[in-house]
């Protein structure tokens, strides 16, 4: 309107109106006839959005508007979210100023979308790599050749993304290869365009790659994990031909990812909140097979059943799969993969422990007590829903019997443990009791730690050695009547 000589209404520069008033002015001043429909509403939008929506203002325009437009004025505003908004206008404004376009996309958006708030935000520019670099200093490329940049806001990271401006908006937007991602917001104009059907797809909580004849995932496998992400992130179903790509990917594909980014989706899958589904497309789509695993049937069940924690999830998949060279090879960071490891090791509890020998005992009672309980839980449920076979029975029983007897072997362990330490050490023993080191010294220490654990008075050296001579009348049966030798 600038250009076209209209610089005030009247006596009052545009500059002062509100933005109900200069709509106004414009109405009496251009026949509606004479603007295009789309100009008037990204009109309308554009001040809302630069100066803050007031109260009743879209009711107060109905003699500008017709319902039509502002029912499309009401469709774009609803992607709006004020916070997003704020985070991105720091980047776009600057950009704008310097006559390049921004828009959002990506996954970010579709979580913005369905009212999440994604911890990274993804923004394509037409500016080039050079250009992001020299208009803000926090920018710092996380890409080769400047192909994308991070740039640190106070609400969060904004990945930045050059874009060639004569590529065509539509073909940005497929390489992205899932409606949901192929979706762009322009935040000055509140404009989302979605050729793709992506906010069909968002709705219908519904997984479809753009062009699935033509193997996507083989050529960009990592979408495949972008997949599993939002199965058990957000419960989204993948369709048939999704599922049929994901099941064409071999290991030759998946070993194109670098094994780092691997390791950290696997380990952000196994904590999710809807990872049965994950396992479930694991498993149908046999893309577990690629990743170097063959699950039980009863793994989703399982999971489904047991205390959300990733690494007891990562284990019950792993059961009877080469877990080490599967950590190995995915890069898992090193203390979640010793815990997935030693829970391996210790399962199934009736198999690697024995209810009547101490030492077993001693190394069941070392592994945490959380890890020590999920495992007594993951066998009594693999056991109650497997067959009932002779030695299931049998099984259930030796499982209980070693939970008494790791019950009984702590509160030894803890009555020991609180009993003072005794004023008589072993050598004083075999001096009292004229004896040689042997299994005799350990149970006469043993008595008399029981002793002075009832009463502590007694913990004395004269007491201890009445105690002592009354072991050796009562319980000393068949004691060696030799002399103490100095021990070589």
């Amino acid at each position: 309107f600038t250009r076209g000589g209209l610089g005030s209404f009247g006596a009052r520069p545009i500059r002062s109106l509100s933005p109900l008033g200069l709509l106004k002015n414009i109405g009496r001043t251009f026949p509606l006839a004479s603007i295009q429909s789309s100009t008037r509403v990204s009109l309308m939008v554009s001040l809302i959005s630069i100066d803050g929506p007031r109260p009743n203002d879209c009711a107060r325009t109905s003699s500008v508007f017709s319902k039509r437009h502002r029912n499309a004025m009401a469709t774009t505003v609803q992607i709006v979210q004020p916070t997003a908004a704020a985070r991105l206008m720091g980047l776009v404004r600057p950009l704008d100023q310097h006559g390049h376009d921004a828009w959002l996309t990506g996954e970010s958006l579709a979580e913005l979308m369905l009212g999440h708030a994604p911890q990274r935000l993804t923004l394509e520019t037409t500016a080039r790599a050079e250009e992001i670099s020299s208009l803000f200093e926090r920018a710092v490329p996380i890409g080769p050749a400047g192909v994308a940049w991070r740039i640190a806001t106070p609400e969060g990271p904004i990945d930045c993304l050059p874009r060639l401006k004569q590529n065509p908006q539509t073909q940005n937007l497929a390489r992205r290869g899932l409606t949901l991602f192929a979706m762009a917001w322009w935040p000055l104009r509140n404009h989302l365009e979605d050729p793709f059907g992506g906010q069909a797809d968002l709705a219908a909580q519904r997984l479809r790659l753009i062009d699935p004849a033509h193997r996507p995932l083989a050529r960009d496998p990592g979408l495949a994990f972008s997949i599993l992400k939002r199965v058990g992130l957000r419960g989204e179903k993948p369709d048939a031909p999704c599922e049929q790509a994901l099941g064409e990917l071999r290991i030759q594909d998946l070993d194109r990812i670098p094994s780092p980014w691997r390791g950290t989706s696997l380990r952000m899958l196994f904590d999710s909140p809807h990872l049965n589904q994950v396992i479930d497309l694991l498993q149908s789509t046999q893309l577990e097979r690629g990743l170097g695993v063959q699950s039980s049937p009863d793994t989703s069940t399982l999971i489904q059943q047991s205390p959300q924690d990733a690494a007891l999830a990562l284990s019950i998949w792993l059961r009877g799969a080469r877990a080490g060279r599967f950590l190995r090879r995915h890069r898992f960071e090193r203390q979640f993969a010793d815990r997935v490891l030693r829970l391996l090791r210790a399962h199934p509890l009736d198999e690697n422990f024995s209810p009547r020998k101490r030492p077993s005992l001693v190394r069941l009672a070392a592994l945490p007590t959380k890890d020590r309980e999920a495992l007594f839980r993951l066998r009594t449920l693999e056991l109650k829903q497997g067959p009932r076979t002779e030695t299931h029975d049998a099984a259930i029983q030796h499982l209980q019997r070693l939970q008494t007897a790791l019950a009984e072997h702590q509160e030894r362990e803890f009555s020991q443990r609180e009993s003072p330490a005794l004023n008589l050490d072993g050598s004083e023993v075999m001096e009292a009791l004229g004896i040689d080191a042997g299994p005799l010294v350990g149970r006469a220490l043993a008595y008399l730690q029981k002793q002075i654990a009832v009463s502590p008075e007694l913990n004395e050296p004269a007491a201890l050695h009445a105690l002592l001579q009354r072991w050796k009348t009562d319980d000393f049966v068949d004691a060696p009547n030799v002399k103490h030798e100095t021990m070589p």
